[in-house]
């Protein structure tokens, strides 16, 4: 025996389905994400917007305590001149800073210089004026040499 397919023209009609409680519950939890998902989009962007004013007031509070910083630095500075300025008004001041620093005399003293006395600013003249800077670079046993050999050609009659 033989099957014989037969094909249908009619369309299969479906009568319409209810709704389960699992659809209804779909659509809800549905709405309920696009509506987080909503709040979420608003809360960035208003998270966004205020980003750009917080980060100029932090700058601007950094700035605002450099500057009363530098304001405190400053008011030092004055203070310190303004002891500066009193010290100087008073003559014993005034008499030690020209001892001290142009080596004024006061009537019937008598001042002395000491010119081989070392010098702890280091801008001295050597000793040698014939050494270049050259020499200074050479190797050490160069410089005892030319060292020794100067001391030799003194002793020579």
């Amino acid at each position: 025996m033989r099957h014989t397919w037969r094909v249908s023209t009619r369309q299969a009609t479906r009568p319409p389905r209810a709704r389960d409680d699992r659809t209804v519950v779909g659509l809800l939890s549905s709405s309920v994400a696009l509506r987080q998902t909503v709040v979420w989009v608003v809360l960035l962007i208003a998270a966004l917007q205020f980003a750009g004013p917080v980060q100029a007031l932090i700058a601007q509070q950094r700035q605002t305590q450099n500057l009363r910083a530098e304001v405190a630095q400053r008011q030092s500075a004055v203070q310190d001149l303004r002891e500066r300025k009193a010290r100087l008004k008073d003559p014993n001041y005034i008499k030690a800073l020209a001892r001290a620093r142009l080596h004024f005399v006061m009537p019937g003293e008598t001042a002395y210089i000491v010119l081989d006395a070392p010098t702890d600013t280091g801008d001295s003249i050597p000793l040698d004026t014939n050494v270049t800077a050259a020499a200074a670079q050479a190797p050490w046993w160069v410089t005892v040499h030319a060292v020794m050999s100067q001391s030799s050609a003194v002793g020579e009659p």
